[in-house]
């Protein structure tokens, strides 16, 4: 993915960096979807050091499991299922901009309607959104930022 240009996980990286500019060795980060660790190296590199694995493919965390960055794996899927980790901070998504316009397909009515749900029922809200140039795969990406209530 990196050699195709996705840079998903350098914005995801930075964005972090910001919001947390000292003490990162003290801040607690899950990374959901988290694949082979593409994200993780980009987080570590910025010396955040507390980083646990959140990903459904045993397969993928077999491969992110070579990296030596997680303390944790948890194979499982984002949902109804609770975890084992504090709530609170900030979610962080990279993502195709097309999910977010409102004329996108079902696929993106459904992900804006999450979110619109999650904000109304006062369990997060967005404190940033960016558009990023030409980000996966010659298309458009989203980065958001939301802050858990």
């Amino acid at each position: 993915m990196l050699a195709s240009g996705y840079t998903g996980p350098a914005e995801i990286a930075g964005t972090i960096a910001k919001l947390f500019p000292s003490n990162r060795n003290e801040v607690y980060i899950l990374d959901v979807s988290a694949g082979t660790g593409l994200c993780a190296d980009k987080v570590y590199s910025q010396g955040f050091l507390k980083i646990d694995a959140l990903e459904p493919s045993n397969e993928m965390l077999d491969e992110a499991r070579k990296k030596g960055i997680y303390s944790r794996y948890f194979v499982d899927g984002l949902g109804e299922n609770t975890l084992d980790i504090a709530n609170g901070g900030y979610i962080i998504n990279a993502t195709l901009h097309s999910l977010f316009p409102a004329d996108g397909d079902a696929t993106a009515a459904l992900f804006r309607e999450n979110i619109k749900t999650l904000e109304s029922e006062g369990k997060w809200n967005q404190v940033e959104f960016r558009r990023l140039s030409q980000a996966v795969l010659g298309e458009d990406g989203a980065l958001s930022v939301h802050k858990v209530l």
